[in-house]
């Protein structure tokens, strides 16, 4: 399993390093282009509009040239630096053509520009490639099995059916996003200053208080802290580097 989540993760990461750092309006399709835009052209997602720090975070979807909204096939698309591409400028119906593809584990292939819109330390980059090894992989996992291993208990709201599995989901994406803003977002509105802990709204409400959590040891909390201070201490204190592929 875990091997399986290593891989995808790469996968996953080659169209988070494109997504958030620039679009090509392109009339035609270069071959593995990809087509994106934000969920019901809006900053909502299914279970609700979701916010950190006054910033929406929404959810990318893949698209077909015609614009209409493919079928729902597992991948999750993130956002890898807060600020450019989708949010940036008006994005009302708006469907770009995406047409650049990087290997995050092969940092020196990616030139230029997009190079300069990641981490350039080597301690901050090893610890969002950790971040992006240990996100929620739906095609190698279950939501159970992801909730368990980032140290949610079986009798967890987030594990038990209280909180319906799309609310889950969505929640658990909305964090993993934030965490790796903490990497890539150095300061200002889109970076978390916390390791440990962070607040979140859904359509303006607290999702702490919403679920009725606890304020210490919350599922919320629990989650962003696997992610930033596990990726910290990762690297730190066991001395993870990423695989050159």
């Amino acid at each position: 399993m875990k091997q399986k989540i290593k891989q995808n993760s790469i996968i996953i990461s080659i169209i988070i390093v494109f997504i958030l750092l620039f679009s090509l309006n392109i009339a035609n399709g270069a071959t593995g282009s990809i087509y994106l835009s934000l969920k019901g052209k809006s900053t909502a997602r299914a279970t609700g509009r979701y916010e950190f720090n006054n910033k929406d975070v929404f959810k990318i979807v893949k698209n077909n040239e015609s614009g209409t909204v493919e079928n729902d096939d597992g991948t999750v698309i993130y956002c890898l630096r807060g600020g450019p591409g989708f949010g940036s400028e008006s994005y009302d119906n708006t469907v770009i053509n995406y047409t650049q593809y990087f290997d995050i584990k092969n940092p020196d292939s990616i030139t230029g520009a997009y190079r300069n819109q990641l981490p350039g330390d080597s301690t901050t980059y090893n610890e969002l490639v950790w971040v992006l090894d240990h996100i929620y992989n739906p095609k190698a996992e279950t939501m159970d099995e992801y909730l368990e291993r980032a140290g949610i208990w079986s009798s967890s709201k987030f594990r038990n059916g209280t909180i319906p599995e799309d609310e889950v989901k969505d929640i658990v994406e909305v964090i993993e996003q934030v965490a790796i803003w903490y990497f890539t977002n150095p300061d200002g509105e889109y970076h978390n200053n916390y390791t440990d802990r962070i607040e979140l709204e859904v359509n303006d409400q607290n999702l702490t208080d919403k679920y009725d959590l606890d304020l210490v040891d919350g599922e919320i909390d629990t989650i962003y802290s696997y992610l930033v201070e596990g990726a910290i201490n990762a690297v730190t204190n066991d001395g993870f580097t990423y695989e050159t592929n």
